[in-house]
């Protein structure tokens, strides 16, 4: 992920943060924006999944989800985090191309 798709990930996270958990939420986005970018991606996952507990729904932290159990081969993982995110933008051809993919690797 560039620099740029990460501010855009983390701006559009940021703006549907109640103002209450803001600040705790936006540093449990950060760390796993971050440690997503430096590819550690169980930590990434675990920082991610704290921040879904808090019923925050945002498609870019569903995306990068889906994108880590793609890259770990985790294909139906994948699937249904691509799903997830394509209900807040469905508007996203490159998450419909992952999905796709994903499809293909299981032959559905």
């Amino acid at each position: 992920m560039t620099n740029a798709q990460s501010f855009v990930v983390f701006y559009f996270c940021k703006n549907v943060l109640n103002d209450s958990h803001r600040t705790v939420l936006e540093q449990i986005l950060q760390r796993g924006i971050q440690l997503y970018k430096d590819g550690e991606f169980d930590a990434a996952l675990y920082e991610f999944g704290e921040f879904m507990k808090s019923k925050e729904e945002t498609a870019g932290v569903y995306f990068m989800t889906a994108d880590i159990f793609y890259r770990k081969g985790n294909f139906k993982g994948a699937i249904e985090f691509f799903d997830k995110s394509l209900v807040l933008d469905p508007f996203n051809s490159e998450t419909y191309l992952l999905r796709a993919n994903c499809y293909h690797e299981i032959q559905e």
